[in-house]
């Protein structure tokens, strides 16, 4: 089994046809993919588990199966997992329920207007000098009833021939009329009401995941049916099914199920209903544990109806229960094969993501989980939202900066099967074919095996153990925010910075502890210190193994709080011997500073003389030797000594991408290993310690000045992206960036006249009439060239569609044929054209607010393309550029490779060449006297040559921004911008 490298979600999101199927994944593996996800995605047009579709993706396994590649299965369409495509909402009591609260002040005579709902709890409480009197509670739930809020008047809509106007009502909500008693001059109300989820994105509802009927009938819609399709590859090529953010919480209120009261009961003993007050306010009660009571609940009734089902379901059929959710504590990764996490959505110059609040994010806590489950795999789903600029350098430094924390199988975010039209946009990118530099995506991949075997098959050298306080956080209200700083992301970001390795336990790890003096025992691996961020409580479990290591002299620390109570029984700890056995720091750099002068430290890399912060690292013993990765996050060049608790000489730097191992100058002094390293700006370095690698004397290598005209050449046609259109929609005039008209209108500021949809007795509706749209769009033409219209399907929608071409419909003339994307429509316009001013036209009439011009076109051919007088003019080719200015280079909306003719500037004397401009960022070959040296996806971008060459040519593959938004980034400012700006 590969298991780890680059396996990615394939969206198919288009027409799926068995040829197109088999040959994409021919080219997934061809690119160094091992595997792939197969994800049923918006804009697929065949039905979700008909026939048709399961006979489909019967035929990627068996196309996998002929490549001996890995096939995963995703349990949903779209996503998030547990509705079967919508198929499980059928049933009204398998659907998701919130909890609104309301909380106000009122005296006398009060009405108050309630969402509509079942009313849990509504209760009045007397406020006397400004305390809630919590003991002398109201009911006032018999004084809410049901009214309408909207009046409805319909004309032609009457019952007889002699009246065609009639009144009705609709909207109905809960409103609240009493009469508060006079005696008490103020009142705090509080009203609950539990209510279906009706704003969710694709199907407006969402599955209640602790309803276990309803998750058995979703296993039996979308597991049962797959098994039952190819159930004979089940753990052969098919290795796993893949679950999607599934997890009992809302963004949109409190969380809730129909259940909670019934099952928090009968696990704690008391009401949920009486409590509702304390959750979002003080009583005079133990919210401290009612809220670790309420969310313990939640947690293990979402584990019992949902992940021990799944996980059983997959043991049972062979395969692997993996995915990426919200982990509402560390323990649940447990209840999965492959715990997955969802991260890596930044370009390089970025602030790593590396400590985030959320354990959906963090690669950390995952990969810990993961470890003490015994299985060492770490699966992120990643990319997503980078944008159409994304490089290979920057999917190397994510994978990096995570891949040091312990993920090894990468899930690319996504393969497109399609990228027409709209289609690009579902959290762009595809890191797929049609990315110019796709053609060297095998260093990316190769480099993924790699540093993935490391981390799975290696022992990693930590010596610390950080308590998991998710359970803390329980006892808080708020939850978990994004962004949020907490104790335990201060602490992990103070001992990362300063090198020292840890993991992140939860329950269930302490209980597989053992003692010896001074050691915590956990399987084969000892522990010798434990730390405990902002824990004001602790667990029955945490409780013991913490007075366990306090008896054994384990070095103990604690962030901001000493342990006061025990909050799964309420009672108080014994504080003694936690005060004698326990620091306690409320700096988290004084607590890392003083774990490192107190426990040897493993790994120490500096530059001038301080611990180098810019340099992350992690240390894994495999097959004898100790490896240390490590990679630079910034862009700054760092001069560091690396420090090893180790006497294996000597020390070799391994290629990740070639395997090569270069020998690196070291000593060794008092049980420690000392080398010296330059790191380039975002390298990653892997070094073997007792390896011998070859002596490499360090000759004269030519910089290549990234803003310099250099004499270029296209691989492909030039392109002019026609993304600004002077618009007519319906009436409404405005410029327009090609999307639905009904977007169209909105940015615009436009209107058409609606029509009115009204049934007998209900409220009225507007709905989108057909509507005649045009757009204009107008260039000079200065060149002697042909010249190509193309498109992708599906970019203009709507009836009677006319492309005119300088009065010329071209329309009926586009063929299938590549131009920037295998996906193209085009053809040759060159006849219709004249010197100067030219139009593109495009009419057609909208049936549907989606309809319209919803994508880019462009006209392709050898020319240079500039804006003058706010219109872009088509020039002769230009032969000159600068590598960073494709703008003044007159190739603004250019995608593909380009050549560089460094020649020049290239001595032959020169025995290597580099580009060391950290703001260069693309994929690149270098081409010497005809012969490949080979390409490079990232810094260093580093090549040895022979004296003597003299033609050396950079061949620069571009991204897809350009073409596909008409945008570039400022790698400086880290910002994007507009090509062709309104």
């Amino acid at each position: 089994m590969n298991m780890y490298g680059e396996q990615p979600f394939w969206f198919w999101n288009g027409n799926i046809n068995k040829d197109e199927v088999r040959r994409q994944i021919k080219s997934m593996h061809d690119g160094g993919a091992k595997g792939f996800f197969l994800h049923p995605r918006q804009g697929m047009t065949i039905p979700y588990m008909s026939k048709t579709f399961l006979d489909t993706v019967k035929e990627a396994v068996y196309a996998a199966k002929e490549l001996n590649m890995e096939m995963w299965l995703y349990d949903e369409y779209p996503y998030p997992s547990g509705v079967a495509g919508g198929e499980v909402l059928e049933n009204g009591s398998y659907r998701a329920r919130l909890l609104t609260p309301y909380r106000f002040e009122g005296t006398g005579h009060i009405e108050y207007d309630l969402r509509w709902g079942k009313v849990l709890y509504a209760k009045a409480f007397p406020v006397v000098d400004g305390s809630i009197r919590w003991q002398d509670e109201y009911d006032i739930s018999e004084y809410i009833g049901i009214i309408y809020d909207r009046e409805i008047y319909q004309g032609g809509s009457g019952l007889s021939v002699y009246n065609k106007k009639r009144f009705f009502t609709g909207g109905h909500l809960k409103r609240l009329i009493w009469d508060a008693p006079k005696a008490i001059e103020k009142w705090e109300i509080f009203v609950f009401i539990e209510h279906e989820i009706d704003d969710f994105k694709y199907f407006g509802s969402f599955v209640d995941p602790l309803n276990k009927e309803a998750i058995k009938e979703y296993i039996n819609f979308t597991h049962e049916r797959y098994k039952k399709a190819f159930g004979e590859e089940f753990g052969k090529t098919v290795k796993g099914i893949f679950t999607d953010e599934t997890a009992p919480n809302s963004e949109q209120g409190i969380y809730w199920s129909a259940l909670l009261p019934k099952l928090f009961e009968e696990r704690n003993g008391y009401s949920l209903i009486d409590r509702l007050p304390a959750l979002i306010c003080d009583t005079d009660g133990d919210d401290q544990k009612f809220l670790y009571d309420f969310n313990s609940t939640v947690y293990e009734a979402f584990v019992d109806s949902y992940d021990k089902p799944i996980k059983q379901w997959c043991e049972k059929n062979g395969l692997l229960y993996t995915g990426e959710k919200p982990h509402l504590r560390g323990e649940q990764i447990s209840f999965m094969h492959i715990a997955g996490l969802d991260n890596g959505h930044q370009k390089v110059g970025a602030e790593p993501a590396l400590y985030p609040s959320h354990y959906r994010a963090s690669a950390k806590v995952v990969a810990s989980g993961n470890h003490f489950a015994g299985h060492n795999i770490t699966l992120c789903e990643a990319y997503h939202s980078v944008g159409w600029d994304m490089t290979l350098r920057d999917m190397r430094w994510m994978a990096d900066w995570m891949g040091i924390d312990g993920v090894n199988l990468f899930v690319p975010h996504a393969f497109y099967y399609s990228e027409d039209s709209l289609r690009k946009h579902d959290a762009p990118p595809s890191a797929f074919e049609n990315m110019p530099w796709w053609q060297h995506n095998r260093l990316y991949s190769t480099q993924l095996e790699t540093l993935g075997e490391i981390t799975r098959e290696g022992k990693r050298q930590a010596k610390v153990l950080v308590i998991d306080p998710m359970f803390v956080k329980w006892t808080k209200r708020g939850g978990e925010v994004r962004g949020a700083t907490t104790p335990l992301t201060r602490l992990m970001k103070a001992l990362s910075l300063r090198h020292i390795d840890y993991y992140v336990v939860d329950r269930d790890v302490l209980k597989k502890a053992s003692f010896a003096e001074g050691r915590v025992i956990i399987g084969n691996e000892e522990f010798t210190s434990v730390l405990l961020p902002g824990m004001d409580c602790l667990e029955n479990e945490s409780e013991k193994f913490v007075y366990q290591a306090a008896d054994n002299s384990v070095r103990i620390f604690a962030l901001d709080s000493l342990p006061i109570r025990n909050i799964s029984n309420g009672k108080p700890l014994d504080i003694v011997p936690l005060l004698s056995g326990i620091e306690i720091f409320k700096s988290e750099n004084e607590l890392a500073a003083q774990l490192c002068a107190k426990e040897e430290q493993l790994i120490s890399i500096k530059s001038e003389g301080r611990e180098c912060e810019n340099i992350q690292s992690a240390a894994f013993e495999l097959d004898g030797h100790l490896y240390l990765y490590t990679l630079n996050k910034y862009k700054e060049p760092v001069k560091a000594v690396l420090d090893a608790a180790s006497t294996d000489a000597p020390v070799a730097l391994i290629d990740t991408v070639t395997g090569k191992k270069t020998a690196i100058p070291a000593s060794v002094f008092g049980g420690h290993i000392l080398f010296e390293y330059e790191y380039a700006p975002f390298e990653c370095a892997l070094f073997a310690l007792g390896c011998v690698g070859e002596k490499e004397e360090e000759l004269p290598a030519c910089d290549i000045p990234i803003d310099r005209e250099l004499p270029m050449r296209l691989a492909e046609r030039n392109l002019l992206r026609m993304g600004k259109w002077q618009a007519n929609l319906g009436g409404s005039k405005a410029v327009v960036e090609p999307m639905p008209v009904i977007d169209q209108l909105i940015k615009a500021g436009g209107s058409i006249e609606a029509e009115e949809k009204s049934d007998f007795g209900c409220v009225k509706k507007l709905v989108f009439p057909k509507t005649k749209l045009e757009y204009s769009y107008k260039f000079i033409m200065n060149a002697d060239c042909p010249l190509t219209l193309s498109m992708e399907p599906g970019a203009v929608s709507g009836e009677d569609i006319r492309i005119l071409v300088n009065g010329n419909d071209v329309y009926e003339k586009l063929k299938a044929g590549r131009v920037y994307s295998r996906e193209n429509i085009s053809c040759d316009i060159s006849g219709y054209i004249k010197s100067g001013e030219n139009e593109i036209k495009v009419t057609l009439t909208a049936k549907a607010d989606h309809d319209g011009l919803q994508n880019a076109i462009y006209i392709a051919g050898d020319f240079s393309c500039y804006m003058k007088d706010g219109i872009w003019n088509l020039s002769p080719k230009k032969s000159l550029g600068r590598i960073n200015d494709r703008i003044g280079a007159g190739i603004p909306f250019y995608c593909g490779d380009i050549e560089y003719d460094i020649s020049g500037i290239v001595p032959e004397t020169a025995c290597g060449v580099k580009i060391s401009d950290w703001r260069f960022e693309d994929a690149c070959e270098l081409i010497v006297s005809g012969v490949s040296l080979g390409a490079k996806g990232w810094n260093p971008y580093v090549w040895k040559k022979d004296e003597g060459a003299r033609e050396v040519i950079l061949k620069v593959s571009t991204t897809l921004l350009s073409a596909y938004e008409g945008q570039y980034f400022d790698v400086g400012e880290h910002k994007t911008y507009d090509i062709d700006p309104l």
